[in-house]
């Protein structure tokens, strides 16, 4: 069968809710009242969304290994079947022991390990199995989400390699169940940093990100920040190296509507743009029960995007400007870019004296944010293409054979490489590829070179006349070598803000040839530019809280600007508009 995903998502992408009953919470499953999910799908359909996400509380659907609850499964078929009533697609999250920073365990499991203890896999595949055949004749269902924020529930667990085995071995179930069916997992930014969500959406071919500034793991100072801005862009461009991507959970904690509303929304068209075939908000209503997880995080009960009373709340005034969008139809697609960041393995930080300044997500999290202050169009990739200019390496601490192998055929074949390095122990390419000679190492924070120059030439020097920035000729192609980790450097509250970086991004663009297809002047605002089949279109976020005047320029395959539009934009708004000219150039930057 073809699932909803794969065929709904080739005429349009969705925008929808995390769903939980406000009277029954996390308990809904065994206080069950019909009539109050039909209301509530009701007045998710009419306030415009186009699906639910929800969770099946495990201990709910299996008192025992050996057994799924048969009232729950009908319990399930009645929600969706509901849900399609109304025209809403359904995404269930099984597995679910991990809700709002609280686990409610299974009590049959005696401590034992869900990524691989024989017993527990068993009696997994049967709930997934069961499931899956449950909805086999429900035609609404968009995708499986296999767990939510799983590893949260088993801190230590799993490796990479036992995620990517479990992964594929739940996947299994489900298609035996309700073959075709698209399937994803969830987590959170540390799940990505860990390698984990890479192992899962590798072999799962979908992969679900959640976008919480205030629990990302990076020094982002507010919810206002600009790295809080860019934040689901980010998630959302690097987890698509490893498969399709949904935003299944985005909220902003911490602070009003005045703060929330804007950031959400923006984030929603951000991450629209940059490739999600989804995005679900946190969450539907304010809760009523006091029951698990509220009783010890009540704060939870009052992140709906409507009142307990079902009155819709700022935030939902503020995305509803989303609704109609073209991001929301299908295909929409980005010009190619020339640009790209490299994304070796992603590995945990400090899992040994060896690895202790291993921190590849801020690092790749930094150049992203550059770029788009540069607004410089780019993608992440695991392996560089001929149609990128400019290859970025951002504060590397650990490159592995291969890593060398790929960056060495890269430039040799006349790409033009950009790499900082945060660890000289374990990051360093060859010398002869660099230019340069090894002369010692600054011991610190970070291990970073002190070079003298061979074949190379120094562009910038430190203090003591070290080379900082050296430029080198190998093959066919460029290495541009920064001797620190500037990405990593700015991981730390106001350093982000204290110095244009971003200008430092565009002069190594500029040494590598990249066009600038589309662009503007002013560092704050965020600008994405996509096509429909017949249209261009330019998406301007104003991410600060002063007003901005600029203008939205094209430049032609010469790099001469063919047209302009000016934009007035108030603090933290959004604008997208139709631009015919951006969709004339075919869909790469040339």
């Amino acid at each position: 069968m073809t699932t909803a995903f794969q065929d709904e998502t080739r005429r349009r992408r969705f925008l929808g809710v995390n769903y939980i009953p406000s009277q029954a919470g996390a308990n809904y499953w065994n206080d069950w009242d019909e009539s109050a999910i039909r209301a509530d799908t009701a007045a998710i359909a009419k306030l415009g969304f186009s699906a639910i996400r929800f969770f099946l509380i495990w201990p709910d659907f299996q008192p025992d290994p050996a057994t799924v609850a048969p009232c729950m499964l009908d319990r399930l078929k009645t929600l969706c079947r509901i849900a399609d009533e109304h025209g809403l697609l359904c995404v269930p999250t099984l597995l679910t022991i991990w809700l709002n920073g609280e686990v409610r365990d299974l009590p049959w499991r005696h401590g034992r390990s869900i990524w691989h203890d024989e017993e527990m896999l068993l009696a997994e595949e049967t709930l997934a199995s069961s499931v899956a055949s449950a909805l086999a004749d429900s035609g609404n269902i968009l995708a499986i989400d296999l767990a939510d924020e799983l590893t949260q529930a088993t801190p230590g667990e799993p490796t990479p390699a036992q995620a990517a085995a479990w992964a594929r071995r739940m996947a299994a179930a489900i298609e035996r169940g309700r073959p075709g069916t698209a399937c994803l997992t969830s987590g959170n930014i540390g799940d990505l940093q860990l390698g984990l969500s890479a192992a899962m959406g590798l072999g799962l071919g979908t992969l679900g990100v959640h976008a919480y500034p205030v629990w990302s793991s990076l020094a982002l100072e507010s919810n206002r920040s600009a790295g809080a801005a860019h934040l689901g862009s980010f998630l959302v461009s690097l987890a698509r190296v490893y498969g399709r991507v949904i935003l299944d959970e985005l909220a902003a904690y911490g602070c009003g509507p005045a703060t929330a509303g804007p950031l959400v929304r923006n984030t929603t068209l951000s991450s629209l743009a940059s490739g999600a075939e989804a995005v679900f908000l946190w969450c539907w209503q304010d809760i009523v029960s006091e029951g698990w997880p509220y009783e010890r995080r009540p704060q939870e009960r009052a992140m709906g995007i409507v009142d307990r009373d079902g009155h819709p709340k700022e935030i939902y005034h503020c995305v509803r400007e989303v609704f109609g969008s073209p991001l929301l139809e299908g295909p929409v697609e980005s010009w190619q870019p020339q640009v790209a960041i490299y994304t070796p393995r992603l590995e945990e930080p400090g899992s040994t004296y060896l690895d202790a300044r291993l921190d590849s997500i801020a690092g790749l999290f930094y150049a992203h944010v550059l770029l788009e202050q540069a607004h410089i169009p780019h993608e992440f990739t695991a392996l560089p293409q001929e149609h990128h200019k400019l290859l970025l390496c951002p504060s590397v601490a650990r490159l592995t054979l291969g890593d060398r192998a790929v960056l060495e055929d890269y430039v040799a074949a006349g790409g033009c490489l950009y790499i900082s390095i945060a660890d000289a122990t374990q990051a360093l390419p060859e010398e002869e590829f660099l230019g340069v000679e090894l002369i010692d190492v600054r011991i610190g924070e970070y291990l970073t070179p002190v070079f003298s120059t061979t074949t190379g030439t120094s562009i910038a020097s430190f203090r003591d006349q070290s080379p900082a920035f050296v430029s080198h000729t190998f093959g066919s192609g460029q290495v541009l070598t920064l001797a620190f980790p500037l990405e990593l450097l700015l991981n730390q509250a106001g350093s982000l803000d204290a110095t244009s970086w971003h200008i430092f991004y565009g002069k190594v663009a500029d040494m590598a040839g990249v066009l600038f297809r589309h662009g503007c002047s002013r560092p704050e605002v965020a600008l994405a530019a996509f096509h429909t089949e017949n249209d261009g279109y330019y998406l301007v976020l104003n991410h600060s809280d002063i007003p901005v005047h600029d203008n939205f320029v094209v430049r032609d395959p010469d790099g001469r600007v063919a047209a302009a539009q000016e934009f007035l934009l108030r603090p933290r708004e959004a604008v997208l508009n139709r631009f015919q000219e951006a969709g004339r150039g075919g869909k790469d930057e040339r």
